[in-house]
């Protein structure tokens, strides 16, 4: 299958991967239903035996049962062949299930080695700030800020425990900042492009978190697609 390099990476996937939202099952909050973990581990070995090289996954999704399933699949699959794995952090949870918000370092720190452990890899390919903020559910004492997360992934990737780091989620005015951060050393020797993806149907207005429709959203689309353009090297892409 034909593969595109992803930004100015060193990772070439192709034109679609396998979403793991839905193999979380359905046992919280944001769940898509009961799901058959067998049933998903075959379907992830169909993928990529039809060619498919990338599997994108989060912490969060099932409160990190998809990675576990993504990590059994992986297993099962000769060292040669295994796709690309991307996660995600940002979202923890706590003994009641409580979906939270948290950039603090220390927390993401504790997320990635935990991701590490349920994949059964040894560093992560794409590691992405999953949301910039969580207003919806209750914030911890200490969430940290962006720039605090951003500093803690050029740490990991330094580490070697993590390959590329991106951004999930974010707005224009978000991607911005990173961007500074970027630009005025907050994180020095880190590179690769922003993406900024947005399907002609998906009437979403990076711009205001908001839904568009008809001429609106297809000026969305355009400047979405300007934005890729004119991205600076800095981080690698948001998906």
């Amino acid at each position: 299958m034909q593969t595109t390099q992803l930004g100015r990476t060193d990772l070439h996937i192709t034109p679609l991967g396998f979403g793991a939202w839905a193999i979380g099952g359905g046992d919280w909050l944001f769940g898509w239903g009961p799901q058959d973990d067998a049933e998903s581990i075959e379907a992830i070995h169909h993928a990529v035996a039809l060619g498919l090289n990338w599997i994108d996954t989060a912490a969060v999704y099932g409160l990190g049962h998809s990675e576990t399933v993504v990590g059994r699949a992986l297993a099962g699959i000769a060292a040669n062949d295994r796709p690309l794995v991307f996660t995600k952090c940002s979202l923890v949870w706590d003994a009641e299930r409580t979906v939270r918000h948290n950039l603090n370092p220390a927390s993401i720190r504790r997320e990635c080695e935990a991701s590490l452990q349920r994949l059964g890899i040894d560093r992560i390919d794409l590691y992405q700030i999953h949301w910039p903020l969580w207003p919806s559910n209750p914030t911890p004492l200490e969430p940290g800020t962006i720039e605090d997360a951003w500093q803690t992934l050029a740490a990991l990737q330094r580490e070697g425990k993590i390959r590329h780091v991106g951004v999930s989620n974010f707005n224009i005015a978000q991607l911005d900042q990173i961007e500074r951060l970027a630009r005025h050393g907050a994180i020095r020797g880190v590179r690769a492009l922003f993406v900024v993806l947005t399907a002609r149907n998906c009437d979403f207005d990076l711009r205001g978190g908001r839904v568009a429709s008809g001429r609106r959203a297809r000026a969305t689309h355009r400047a979405a697609r300007a934005t890729a353009r004119e991205a600076i090297p800095i981080v690698a892409a948001g998906l």
